[in-house]
């Protein structure tokens, strides 16, 4: 038989051609043939249910005359349809190489031997998924698996479903994958579900399910994700698989009153808004909490459970609550091409590796459950959106936005920036491509970030004209505000902040991690903070400061490439104060190795003797530790006791004369560089005290820009009627 390489290169597919992952080929053992179609039927239902587009590679063998893609013949589309519903796409293999989708399902029905299917797995490193009824016989089962990995070189069966009546089969020597019931001949398939959630709760728990007798989709996804993004002229191993862990969604029979923040698009002011309403609310005697189903962001704080997203731990502050990982069950940290997810405080390794769109009904049961669980405990739920509630893209795949709106039932209001001008449009275009089953839940508009001098009363004949539009009322208008909540969004700084005296250059690098802990720097009147992205920005400065990276690798490389390594030897040879925290620590020494596949290795700048191995296992705590004795411009630290906190994979060893400065090995002094693994350093009065000669009360700066939130959205916004919206 013609291989299916060798057929792909006939019709002049280029061997740079890929085979995108995820996908999966289903085959049946002998007798069980009608089986795949009902797997297949199971999976496309629910992806479906979440527009996630499905392709099937259905080729059946056929007459062998003339070139090689004349002796294949497509399934027709009718019958497909007519078994998994309606709504997919079938394709030749020669099609699905060349794209594929989302997810691409290899099937062959009508071939009993399933060689085609084999073969093309084979070829490709599809993992392979076997469908056998209850009972099936294990010798059979081993013979066909055996005769399939012996005909077809790099064959991997990554497991088996069940699908029938009567209990899961077991012993049959693969990972066993859950079970669904059949759907009985001439039965009509099961309706789609308006919330896509109960697509997966049909195959999770079917009526009547015994203990273990559920399919196990999430960790079906993980296997056919594990698919290498096959070039032709690449060879690579057959992966592993490991059953994630499953998350359940919660119940509770009190439920408390949500308020969605939503916005026209990014930096808006959803957070600002979401941040005053919580104070607000707070300030009225109520139990309130934040709540961000998604946040991405490499800003994060360690809290119990974990570590979230900043913005979240702030407006738990705002909200005079404890903050909780519950509070952002799900914080995506970029890390160039992907992001890595941390799903309720700890990373997900499982999640991390698959496509955005695959990851989105994973991560819901989590974080319904968490919505769930805050809505139970609490009078109010201020809940931040993301981005815009009108991407048609990615609407019907959203947790974020709409999605969290209905599973709270809450009404939302919907911000725009009116600095940038256009506003109004924004705020009717949003509005209008909301479909009407959502655009229900919009209760009112505000304007945020309104140039102060100007004349507001110029701004509202658009604002009448928008409700005249809408029916939906124009909730108010708010200036430019000085209230100093700090920053989560990397691109929101400037290249220097206002101040006089000394000047402290931050490297600003494309993954920079943790900036906000810099924020009190701004309120010093002889401290100037650069956000350095060039070594002319280091002309000026007194300190040089390295800060967190989510990638270290990559910033490294960016720094290279701008010539900022040479500068920052230079910075060392002129005996000025220079800091590295975390990943700028990690920069300093000798190496970065990486066993575990984290973030990569790379040679560090050398300036210090550390070598930094990550682990698997991250590292996320609250720390407090006391500075031993140290000299030069970082001799006032000596003696103080810090707080902080820590969040990384790496761990630090010296191999050289250093000083360890820290306990733990979290902090190592030489000269004038200071290397620490502590974040948050600058929010210890002391520290500012010592280094500036000034006094920053952090805590009651944050007070400050709480109330002084909730004053401002009490004073320009029709509060009355918000408080409608939320009480009643």
């Amino acid at each position: 038989m013609t291989s299916l390489e060798e057929r792909t290169r006939a019709n002049a597919i280029t061997e740079e051609t890929v085979l995108r992952s995820p996908r999966l080929a289903v085959v049946a053992p002998p007798g069980d043939e009608p089986l795949v179609m009902e797997l297949v039927g199971a999976l496309v239902r629910w992806l479906r249910a979440w527009h996630i587009p499905v392709v099937l590679y259905t080729d059946t063998p056929g007459d062998t005359t003339e070139t090689p893609w004349s002796s294949v013949r497509q399934r027709p589309l009718a019958e497909i349809e007519g078994i998994v519903g309606g709504g997919v796409r079938t394709e030749t293999d020669e099609q699905a190489v060349r794209n594929g989708g989302d997810v691409t399902l290899l099937v062959s029905p009508g071939d009993p031997s399933a060689e085609l299917v084999l073969e093309s797995a084979a070829a490709t490193e599809t993992p392979v998924i076997l469908v056998v009824s209850p009972g099936a016989p294990a010798a059979v089962v081993e013979r066909f698996v055996r005769d399939a990995e012996a005909l077809h070189e790099g064959l991997a069966f990554a497991g088996y479903v069940t699908i029938g009546d009567g209990a899961p089969s077991a012993g049959l020597g693969l990972a066993p994958l859950g079970g669904v019931p059949r759907i009985a001949a001439g039965e009509a398939v099961p309706a789609e579900p308006e919330d896509p959630i109960e697509a997966l709760d049909e195959y999770r728990d079917p009526p009547g399910a015994e203990d273990g007798w559920r399919l196990d989709l999430r960790a079906l996804l993980r296997v056919g994700s594990r698919a290498p993004a096959f070039l032709w002229r690449d060879v690579a191993a057959a992966p592993s698989i490991r059953r994630p862990r499953a998350a359940r969604p919660g119940s509770s029979t009190r439920r408390g009153r949500a308020l969605m923040v939503q916005g026209t698009h990014s930096s808006a002011g959803k957070s600002f808004l979401a941040t005053a309403l919580a104070r607000y609310f707070s300030n009225l005697g109520l139990r309130v909490a934040p709540f961000k189903g998604q946040n991405m962001s490499n800003n994060s704080r360690v809290v119990r459970g974990g570590e979230m997203g900043v913005a979240q731990y702030l407006q738990a502050f705002a909200a005079r609550a404890e903050p909780d990982v519950r509070m952002n069950p799900v914080l995506l940290k970029p890390h160039g091409v992907g992001s890595h997810v941390i799903m309720l405080g700890q990373p997900e390794p499982e999640l991390t590796p698959l496509p955005w769109r695959l990851r989105k009904p994973l991560m819901w049961p989590a974080i319904r459950t968490a919505l769930h669980e805050l809505l139970a405990e609490n009078d109010v739920v201020v809940i931040e959106g993301a981005g815009s509630p009108a991407e048609t893209s990615i609407y019907h795949n959203d947790v974020v936005n709409m999605r969290i709106a209905r599973e709270a039932d809450a009404a939302a209001v919907l911000v725009s920036d009116a600095g940038q001008g256009g506003s109004v449009a924004q705020s009717y275009g949003t509005w209008r491509l909301v479909p009407e089953r959502d655009r229900h839940r919009i209760r009112g508009f505000v304007f945020n970030k309104f140039y102060a001098p100007g004349d507001v009363s110029l701004f509202l004949p658009g604002c009448a004209q928008l409700e005249r539009l809408t029916g939906v009322p124009s909730l108010g208008v708010l200036p430019t505000l000085q209230i100093a909540l700090p920053e989560e969004d990397l691109y929101s700084l400037g290249g220097a902040a206002p101040g006089s005296g000394r000047r402290i250059a931050v490297l600003a690098y494309p993954l920079m991690s943790n900036f906000d802990e810099f924020a009190p720097l701004d309120h010093l009147s002889d401290v100037g903070v650069v956000w350095a992205r060039d070594a002319r920005d280091l002309a000026d400065a007194d300190v040089l400061v390295l800060p967190g990276s989510k990638n270290v690798p990559i910033d490294l490389d960016w720094i290279r490439r701008r010539g900022l390594d040479r500068a920052i030897h230079d910075w060392v040879g002129s005996d000025k104060p220079l800091l590295g925290i975390c990943g700028g620590l990690q920069m300093l020494g000798e190496r970065i190795e990486d066993p575990v596949d984290v973030e990569g290795s790379a040679e560090g700048l050398g300036i210090l003797p550390l070598v930094t191995v990550h682990a698997a296992e991250k590292v996320q705590v609250r720390t407090r530790a006391t500075f031993e004795p140290l000299e030069g411009a970082w001799a006032p630290l000596g003696g103080l006791t810090v707080d902080g906190y820590e969040i990384r994979f790496g761990r630090t060893r010296a191999i050289g004369e250093i000083t360890e400065v820290l306990p733990n090995a979290i902090g190592f002094a030489r000269g004038n560089v200071l290397a620490i693994s502590l974040h948050g350093i600058f929010e210890n009065q002391s520290v500012i005290e010592a280094l500036f000669g000034a006094s920053v009360d952090s805590a009651a700066l944050l007070e400050d820009s709480f109330e002084a939130a909730s004053a401002a959205i009490a004073t320009y916004l029709d509060i009355a009627r918000i408080e409608e919206i939320v009480l009643g």
